[in-house]
């Protein structure tokens, strides 16, 4: 079998497996952009049609196959039967389920590998922190960025240039005076990056942050509009 053939046949494997775990990203595969990811479901009012399949790979089949679907989940049931829902609405059109024996299956057009080894997607408008983060978090395997390491340095500024000339939201808050903490919980000081960015401090107790012109600046959560990335580790690099 040809090389690029056993590649295909790899991508596509990895898609089909049923007990993934976490998100996967298969962006070179002939049936588009497809992530696969755990704990999230279709809700039942989305979904146009609810068929019983074998399994995973079924269902992604099933969707990719009919033009009206954006998205797909299935979910076994303790008979190992596998309800697979469709829906023509894209995991930014719909408020997910929390389910942690679901696999969503939806497709990212516009989602990028940077060479941090992430994926990056961003939303087509401003938005607050809070909608950001609330968008993020419904998006199977995704959150508001979070830059610690010396080469996301240049990821920062790519992901700034290829857009509008305005400022990102980066998951960094400020929780007192003196003390900020990425949204994992890792102290901005702790972090190889921090000596590499330029905080601007302001009169704010508690504050979010956003990223633009090589600069990180304090926000309010709620108040104020930037625009709004997502970030992915399909690949389960250092994040």
């Amino acid at each position: 079998m040809p090389l690029a053939a056993l590649r295909q046949l790899a991508i596509l494997t990895m898609v089909c497996v049923a007990a993934c775990r976490g998100l996967l990203f298969a962006p070179g595969s002939a049936f588009g952009p497809v992530m696969v990811g755990r704990g999230k479901e279709v809700p039942p009012a989305d979904a146009y049609a609810t068929n019983l399949v074998n399994n995973v790979c079924q269902c992604r089949m099933a969707c990719w196959a009919d033009p009206r679907c954006a998205a797909a989940s299935a979910l076994t049931g303790e008979d190992n039967s596998t309800s697979c829902r469709l829906s023509s609405k894209g995991p930014l059109d719909s408020t997910l389920l929390d389910s942690p024996n679901a696999t969503y299956i939806f497709w990212m057009e516009d989602a990028r590998v940077m060479e941090d080894g992430l994926v990056y997607f961003e939303f087509g408008r401003m938005m607050s922190y809070s909608e950001t983060k609330a968008l993020c978090s419904n998006l199977p395997g995704h959150r508001v960025p979070i830059f610690k390491s010396e080469r996301q340095r240049r990821v920062m500024d790519q992901i700034f240039t290829s857009g509008p000339f305005r400022a990102y939201w980066v998951d960094l808050r400020k929780t007192s005076p003196t003390d900020y903490v990425w949204g994992d919980g890792t102290l901005f000081g702790d972090t190889r990056i921090s000596t590499m960015l330029a905080l601007r401090k302001g009169a704010l107790p508690e504050a979010v942050h956003s990223w633009g012109l090589s600069t990180l600046y304090e926000k309010p959560e709620t108040d104020f509009q930037e625009r709004a990335v997502c970030q992915a580790n399909p690949f389960g690099g250092e994040w």
